[in-house]
């Protein structure tokens, strides 16, 4: 957990989606600016002074302090909303905010207020930096809430692999195997542990990372379908309308007015 001040706005540098198509690494020494990453991407995340070490996936929040070395190594591109900011120094009354934090559900809003902020930084950037001052407070609160009983290690595990696998077609048995625990156990844990069977888990997390694509994307529909794993357009319409009670391209029309 790190202390940063947020009783004031933060004195915002840039806000932007961050975005490189192609594989990209980088090594990166932070000065006295903060910064902080909302992924939608896929990679791995050194924090060399902090002997951290973490994969990154879609739907994590990552904050660098200042005077940080960080590497980063993305094989399939880099994507994320970044900002870079300074505060004042941080003292012992001031909030807390996790190095990582698994956005979970509240992603797609934190992903909208920071949309909306890069919106706003080139043509008033007091709004923006008023609308990221926002963020950094939710976040501070979601730091705060203690630890989710879905944190169990099976239940990470599984979630970190559904993560690298979202593309892919594949059973409730397949995903049991593949973390070595009985498809019974597994069934059981998620009942309990997150509220939900796996493939409801499964579901929600799917029709979620559709809509973010969707509303923060320009990608075709039917690439979104395939990049959640519902490649059949029929099925990805029914699976979404089921969810959102509209349909894909009425999300996406929705969020352009």
């Amino acid at each position: 957990m790190l202390k940063i001040p947020l009783k004031i706005p933060p004195r915002v540098h840039s806000i932007s989606l961050f975005h490189v198509p192609e594989p990209h690494s980088f090594d990166c020494r932070s000065t006295k600016r903060w910064g902080m990453d909302i992924w939608d991407s896929q990679g791995h995340i050194d924090f060399v002074d902090r002997g951290i070490s973490a994969d990154v996936y879609p739907g994590q929040m990552f904050i660098t302090p200042p005077g940080s070395h960080v590497l980063g190594d993305f094989p399939a591109g880099r994507r994320s909303w970044f900002a870079a900011f300074e505060t004042d120094a941080p003292t012992d009354a001031d909030e807390t905010i996790a190095v990582r934090l698994e956005l979970h559900e509240h992603g797609t809003a934190v992903a909208e207020a920071m949309r909306r902020a890069e919106q706003y930084w080139a043509v008033q950037p007091s709004r923006a930096t008023q609308l990221f001052w926002g963020v950094l407070l939710d976040l501070a609160d979601l730091s705060r809430r203690p630890a989710s009983p879905a944190r169990h290690p099976v239940i990470a595990e599984a979630r970190e692999w559904i993560e690298q696998h979202l593309s892919e077609p594949f059973s409730v048995t397949q995903l049991a195997a593949a973390i070595h625990v009985g498809r019974t156990v597994l069934a059981r844990l998620f009942r309990r542990h997150v509220g939900q069977t796996v493939v409801e888990y499964l579901r929600a997390l799917r029709v979620r990372r559709a809509e973010a694509m969707l509303t923060q994307t320009n990608l075709p529909i039917k690439e979104i379908a395939i990049r959640v794993g519902l490649g059949d357009p029929q099925h990805f319409n029914k699976t979404v309308r089921r969810q959102r009670g509209v349909s894909p391209s009425e999300i996406r029309r929705r969020h352009g007015e």
